[in-house]
């Protein structure tokens, strides 16, 4: 990995963010996507923020996995996913999660879940991204 580019951490993944943001005058919404440089002195994230957080509302803010899906596009969290193995449709999420092959400890990192399952996020040349859960929550919806 670029070991000069701010963008990449010592494991060697770039880290960034995407936010949807409303604008506090004209109520229009927008999605940024943005990296996150590394301090060289006492930077912030937020100073790293690409707009005016006067004008405008965070409305969510979520980190990208340092993942591509089998098209080669970035897997953010809260990214909504489909399994073309299993015909199944997953959100991205980071967090604390069941082990599905040993059920006396948890696991921890990203992974991807549904209403029915829950599993690492490893074999992304199987996903792909075809939305998120904040603009397109129906991409999840069970059928009965």
């Amino acid at each position: 990995f670029p070991s000069h580019d701010r963008r990449w951490n010592k494991l060697g993944r770039e880290i960034k963010f995407r936010a949807r943001v409303k604008n506090k005058e004209t109520g229009e919404i927008k999605t940024i996507l943005f990296p996150l440089y590394l301090p060289q002195h006492e930077d912030s994230l937020m100073q790293n923020f690409p707009l005016n957080l006067t004008m405008f509302e965070i409305l969510n803010f979520d980190q990208f996995t340092g993942l591509k899906d089998k098209n080669g596009k970035d897997i953010f969290e809260g990214d909504v996913v489909y399994c073309e193995d299993n015909n199944l449709k997953y959100q991205v999420k980071f967090g604390e999660y069941p082990n599905p092959h040993d059920i006396t400890f948890n696991c921890n990192g990203w992974y991807a879940e549904n209403d029915r399952i829950c599993c690492c996020l490893v074999m992304t040349e199987l996903l792909e991204v075809i939305g998120n859960i904040y603009e397109n929550p129906e991409l999840l919806e069970v059928s009965e």
